[in-house]
Protein backbone atom coordinates (compact mmCIF):
# COMPACT_ATOMS: atom_id res chain seq x y z
CA UNK A 1 0.00 0.00 0.00
CA UNK A 2 1.62 3.25 -0.59
CA UNK A 3 1.95 5.83 1.91
CA UNK A 4 0.91 9.52 0.94
CA UNK A 5 3.83 12.04 1.52
CA UNK A 6 2.67 15.22 3.84
CA UNK A 7 4.67 18.22 3.36
CA UNK A 8 4.28 21.73 4.99
CA UNK A 9 5.43 23.34 1.80
CA UNK A 10 4.87 27.16 3.23
CA UNK A 11 6.98 25.69 6.12
CA UNK A 12 9.75 24.26 4.11
CA UNK A 13 9.94 27.88 1.79
CA UNK A 14 10.14 30.05 5.40
CA UNK A 15 12.94 27.30 6.55
CA UNK A 16 14.80 27.66 3.18
CA UNK A 17 14.35 31.47 3.27
CA UNK A 18 15.32 31.72 6.86
CA UNK A 19 18.57 29.70 6.14
CA UNK A 20 19.31 32.06 3.20
CA UNK A 21 18.86 35.40 5.53
CA UNK A 22 21.57 33.48 7.84
CA UNK A 23 23.73 32.54 5.51
CA UNK A 24 24.03 36.42 4.12
CA UNK A 25 24.44 37.68 7.73
CA UNK A 26 27.42 35.51 8.08
CA UNK A 27 29.47 37.38 4.99
CA UNK A 28 28.21 40.56 6.20
CA UNK A 29 30.60 40.53 9.01
CA UNK A 30 33.05 43.84 9.43
CA UNK A 31 36.32 43.61 11.15
CA UNK A 32 36.82 46.41 13.48
CA UNK A 33 39.52 49.04 12.72
CA UNK A 34 41.64 51.06 15.25
CA UNK A 35 44.25 50.75 17.84
CA UNK A 36 43.82 49.00 21.15
CA UNK A 37 45.75 49.13 24.18
CA UNK A 38 49.47 48.25 24.19
CA UNK A 39 48.22 45.04 26.39
CA UNK A 40 45.96 43.71 23.20
CA UNK A 41 47.54 41.01 21.13
CA UNK A 42 50.17 42.77 18.32
CA UNK A 43 47.87 43.62 14.89
CA UNK A 44 49.67 40.69 13.03
CA UNK A 45 47.72 38.24 15.12
CA UNK A 46 44.71 39.98 15.43
CA UNK A 47 44.83 40.32 11.47
CA UNK A 48 45.20 36.68 11.07
CA UNK A 49 42.55 35.63 13.25
CA UNK A 50 40.64 37.94 11.01
CA UNK A 51 41.14 36.32 8.33
CA UNK A 52 40.67 33.02 10.21
CA UNK A 53 37.10 34.12 10.99
CA UNK A 54 36.87 35.58 7.88
CA UNK A 55 37.54 32.08 5.87
CA UNK A 56 35.46 30.03 7.98
CA UNK A 57 32.27 32.10 8.12
CA UNK A 58 32.43 32.60 4.14
CA UNK A 59 32.60 28.45 4.21
CA UNK A 60 29.93 28.15 6.40
CA UNK A 61 27.68 30.84 4.75
CA UNK A 62 28.52 28.88 1.74
CA UNK A 63 27.65 25.80 3.91
CA UNK A 64 24.09 27.23 4.62
CA UNK A 65 23.18 28.43 1.30
CA UNK A 66 23.97 24.90 -0.41
CA UNK A 67 21.53 23.88 2.79
CA UNK A 68 19.32 26.37 2.27
CA UNK A 69 18.68 25.31 -1.63
CA UNK A 70 18.53 21.87 -1.42
CA UNK A 71 15.62 22.39 1.19
CA UNK A 72 13.97 24.27 -1.92
CA UNK A 73 14.57 21.62 -4.36
CA UNK A 74 13.01 19.26 -2.05
CA UNK A 75 10.22 21.50 -1.73
CA UNK A 76 9.57 21.62 -5.29
CA UNK A 77 9.96 17.87 -5.89
CA UNK A 78 7.24 17.45 -3.02
CA UNK A 79 5.46 19.81 -5.16
CA UNK A 80 5.65 18.22 -8.22
CA UNK A 81 5.08 14.31 -6.77
CA UNK A 82 1.43 16.06 -4.85
CA UNK A 83 0.23 16.92 -8.78
CA UNK A 84 1.08 13.97 -10.08
CA UNK A 85 -0.17 11.55 -7.31
CA UNK A 86 -3.32 14.16 -7.93
CA UNK A 87 -3.25 13.76 -11.56
CA UNK A 88 -2.72 10.12 -11.03
CA UNK A 89 -5.11 9.29 -8.27
CA UNK A 90 -2.79 7.54 -6.67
Amino acid sequence: MPRQLHVDTVGVQAMASSWGTSAGELTETVVPIGFGLSCQPSAAAVKAVHADVTAFTTALANRVSARAAHVSDANTEADSAQELAAVTGV
